[in-house]
């Protein structure tokens, strides 16, 4: 995530908290749904460990480390975001939060890796690194779960000036955010075997505010 990115989102944490409620996201319930039934029989009776990239306050990481019993690593940018992530999080679960993004993480690999809401506001470079990145941190049949703005998003889609050399990307105001199509990710992320990719349309909650209406897409993939 680049610096001015950084700073908005610091600035939201800080004036907003934790905007979207406690609740866990879709990908989430996605993420803990497939990752118990690929558990189901397995030999390995170990925790598994996930990498939340972009935590946010922590609302997915805690669903994941309760719901799995799993070890859970959060990581994101903006520091008041960590902060939030690290009074949210209840006794008990095995939860850590760093202030770091995805190429700083040096101790996988992990038994899947996790990032809701993010990739649409990251830039080309970051966005090439992350999947570029995400691999390299996976298990073999490790688990990738991504959520992100579709083309065609009713909230945000086509507001602002095009961002130039920057397909399918608008900057509005402070705010640049990146739409992707079923194809783009399929073709960013071809290093990995794509299990499920479907649009999702949903109203997304903000405290104090109006409801959000968005569609995103969800892809479930794995290191094969």
């Amino acid at each position: 995530m680049d610096e001015e990115t950084t700073r908005r989102w610091e600035r939201t944490y800080s004036q907003e908290g934790k905007r979207w409620g406690t609740e866990p996201g879709e990908l989430a319930r996605v993420a803990v749904a497939r990752l118990n039934e690929a558990r189901t029989g397995a030999s390995s009776s170990r925790p598994l460990r996930i990498l939340d990239v972009g935590c946010g306050y922590g609302r997915d990481s805690v669903y994941m480390a309760r719901e799995l019993q799993a070890a859970v690593v959060g990581i994101d940018p903006a520091a008041k975001a960590i902060e939030l992530a690290c009074g949210l999080a209840p006794a008990g679960l095995a939860l850590e939060y760093r202030r770091a993004v995805i190429d700083e993480v040096d101790d996988g690999p992990f038994d899947a890796v996790f990032t809701a809401n993010t990739y649409h506001v990251l830039r080309p470079p970051a966005r090439l690194a992350l999947a570029g990145r995400v691999p390299d941190l996976l298990v073999l049949g490790g688990f990738f779960f991504l959520s992100t703005l579709a083309v065609g998003d009713p909230q945000h889609y086509g507001h602002g000036l095009p961002v130039a050399g920057d397909e399918e990307s608008w900057l509005d105001g402070e705010t640049y955010l990146h739409f992707s199509s079923e194809a783009a990710l399929e073709r960013e992320f071809r290093d990995l075997h794509i299990e499920r990719l479907v649009r999702h349309e949903f109203d997304e909650p903000h405290a104090g505010g109006t409801a959000h209406r968005h569609v995103h897409l969800l892809m479930v993939a794995r290191r094969g």
